[in-house]
């Protein structure tokens, strides 16, 4: 249960950094709603992550799956990253974007992002 708490902070800390770069970037592009819109939208993605439950089926597979994030405490995913696309982007393009079906995905970019790096790092051969 730990390692799902501590997964749950982690990615809400991060959505606020996306958040708050947003917002950042709001205040230089007055004339854009939708950064505003996507700050607002990331604040309450970071509320439903905290929100749910410790039994959480996708919080648990997050956790797995990300569990070298969790033993050096951050949730970092990958620059240009899948992870990091669907964060950085909730509600850019598209202001009903559901908390729900974000979480849902991020489990399956989240083993798709590891993937890749194994086979960008050689931990993985190629067709394996």
């Amino acid at each position: 249960m730990i390692e799902v708490q501590a997964m749950r902070v982690l990615i809400a800390e991060y959505v606020l950094e996306q958040a708050s770069w947003r917002q950042a970037q709001a205040w230089e592009y007055p004339g854009d709603p939708r950064y505003r819109q996507c700050a607002a939208g990331l604040e309450e993605l970071a509320a439903y992550f905290l929100g749910l439950p410790a039994a959480d089926e996708r919080l648990n597979e997050l956790a797995r799956v990300c569990h070298d994030e969790l033993e050096v405490g951050v949730f970092a995913p990958r620059p240009g990253g899948r992870i990091h696309q669907l964060i950085s982007r909730f509600r850019f393009y598209n202001a009903t974007q559901s908390p729900t079906l974000i979480a849902r995905r991020l489990v399956s970019a989240s083993i798709a992002d590891k993937l890749e790096m194994g086979y960008v790092t050689g931990l993985l051969a190629e067709g394996g």
